[in-house]
């Protein structure tokens, strides 16, 4: 009974942490993906203000 427990609570945790570990690298792999267009996009905008001024004079 006791080796059962022990076995089915590391089962449990291992798959916890796996579960963990994966949501971890989702989430990650997120932030950074909207971290990166949010960069571009600022760095888009502030590429094209400047040309539209230019056009509009």
């Amino acid at each position: 009974m006791v080796q059962h427990y022990l076995y089915l609570c590391l089962s449990n945790l291992y798959l916890y942490l796996y579960l963990c570990l994966s949501n971890l690298y989702l989430y990650l792999y997120l932030y950074l993906s909207n971290l990166y267009l949010y960069l571009t996009r600022c760095k888009g905008l502030r590429l094209r203000r400047p040309l539209v001024r230019r056009n509009g004079d």
